[in-house]
């Protein structure tokens, strides 16, 4: 018995008496240049005996059921047929390091609970961790599927970062974290020099502030109540949101970014961080500048509308969204569409107001199908 690379080969020599044979077999060699002839036996004995060889990764077709392979499978066995050396090792590698998370013992709320620290530090892979979360839910839960996690996923890339398992409405979206450290600072640091003057509004408003966000200001009465600093710095940020919406209209804005801070008019911090959120840096008839698409500014939009909403505190309700819709130049039903996306309720009042809220669980619309042409 022997074997190589590819190939095992297996024969066995019972004897002279296995098959009856009587004669002797040789090998004939001829040497070209004493053009001589020389027999040599095959064996000791004379007699020859039939040798199996087996291709080590051949599997008899017949022994598969290919509509029930996996992707994975079917295309391990393609570069196990096809495939070079190199690329079998790979594989052969890659199936070997693979751990399915089914398998693990106590992978629900025990595993979770023991990976801690690796988890945070991102040792585990997302794609474990869903895994690991639907398993921890139980079979009752129904499965999430492959569609379901893409629109999850495009959510995530649209809405502002949220917490979809906040128990508190004010807990789901964070202002601090649309704003970036940067913005934010800068943001603190003109509040905190301002809500120690006599009249701290009117310190605010050092420019004129549309008059939808100008109203926010009275939603706080004292500015050194427990909480009034994280709605008023939300509040700023609402009325830099408000503002470089209605400057950054075009979709083509041409100039580095320290002449889109003067274009703008707003601080260099803040207006970088926009930047970054809602434009993507571009050409234009060989003009620097940035870009906006219809993608973008939908972003740039709801990012507004939720920030709206927390600045109104933490019961997390606006009773008119209108003034803010005429301020942004928007009709009242986009905002309403844009406001279900982030999960948010709205109602139409009898006077024709638009009133939203949100609570938790959070919930977000089933996915909008596009119609069939």
């Amino acid at each position: 018995m022997g074997n190589d690379d590819t190939c095992t080969y297996t024969s066995m020599n019972d004897g002279r008496g296995h098959d009856g044979r009587l004669t002797k077999q040789f090998i004939a060699i001829y040497h070209k240049p004493t053009h001589t002839l020389k027999f040599i036996p095959s064996s000791e004995k004379g007699t020859v005996f039939s040798m199996n060889q087996n291709v080590t990764s051949y599997h008899d077709s017949k022994s598969f059921d290919f509509r029930n392979l996996s992707m994975n499978e079917r295309r391990r066995m393609v570069f196990e047929s096809f495939g070079s050396q190199k690329k079998k090792k790979v594989m052969r590698s890659q199936d070997a390091n693979v751990v399915e998370m089914k398998s693990v013992v106590g992978a629900g709320e025990g595993m979770m609970k023991a990976l801690g620290s690796q988890m945070e530090g991102g040792a585990v892979s997302e794609s474990n961790k869903r895994v690991m979360e639907d398993l921890r839910k139980g079979p009752s839960e129904k499965p999430t599927t492959a569609v379901d996690k893409a629109f999850a996923e495009a959510r995530r890339a649209f809405l502002p970062p949220f917490d979809e398992t906040a128990t508190k409405p004010y807990r789901v979206y964070d202002s601090q974290e649309v704003a970036g450290e940067e913005a934010w600072a800068q943001i603190s640091r003109v509040v905190d020099a301002c809500i120690n003057q006599d009249d701290w509004k009117e310190a605010l408003q050092k420019w004129p502030w549309p008059e939808s966000t100008a109203k926010l200001l009275d939603l706080v009465s004292d500015p050194n109540r427990k909480g009034a600093k994280y709605q008023l710095k939300t509040i700023c940020l609402v009325n830099h949101l408000v503002k470089f919406h209605n400057r950054a209209s075009k979709k083509f804005m041409d100039g580095s970014a320290e002449e889109m801070v003067k274009y703008l008019g707003l601080p260099k911090a803040i207006a970088d961080r926009f930047l970054e959120l809602f434009c993507v840096a571009s050409y234009d008839r060989g003009r620097a500048g940035y870009a906006t698409t219809k993608q973008l500014k939908d972003r740039r939009v709801i990012y507004t509308l939720v920030m709206y909403l927390l600045a109104h505190g933490k019961e997390m309700k606006a009773g008119s969204v209108d003034k803010l819709c005429l301020d942004m130049s928007m009709e009242t039903k986009d905002a309403i569409n844009l406001y279900r996306e982030a999960g948010c309720k709205c109602v139409r009042g009898k006077s024709g107001m638009v009133s939203v809220s949100l609570v938790v669980p959070l919930v977000f619309p089933n996915p909008k199908r596009g119609k069939k042409t």
